[in-house]
């Protein structure tokens, strides 16, 4: 289980990559929300067994795959595409994903969902 929780470390990176504008992982991706829902629900997937477990985490992870293959054809059909403006806002969103996922991790996991991570 602590492996699941230190494989999530990207998704907390990913998500503040969704609103800063400027990453790589922008302008790579183009959607990093819909990849991180697509990690977290595999991620989850891999941590639990029952089968609500299986039902809630697939299809969460079922709508981050959709959601991202059609988000990037729009892209793709409208000609948009995410400026790249440094490394520096990388390091903003790795930093703040850091510090968000152990924040989340030791924290906000147990109060929000009422399951501690880390025991």
């Amino acid at each position: 289980q602590h492996t699941m929780a230190v494989l999530l470390l990207p998704l907390f990176t990913l998500i503040i990559a969704a609103y800063l504008p400027g990453t790589k992982l922008k302008s790579w991706s183009g959607h990093p929300m819909a990849a991180s829902v697509k990690l977290w629900g595999l991620t989850h997937l891999l941590a639990n067994g029952t089968l609500a477990d299986i039902i809630l985490f697939t299809s969460f992870m079922m709508w981050g795959i959709f959601d991202y293959r059609a988000s990037r054809q729009r892209d793709k059909k409208a000609g948009v595409r995410y400026p790249y403006l440094g490394i520096s806002r990388d390091l903003i969103a790795i930093v703040a994903g850091i510090v968000l996922w152990v924040a989340f991790a030791f924290y906000l996991h147990e109060w929000l969902i009422g399951v501690r991570p880390f025991n």
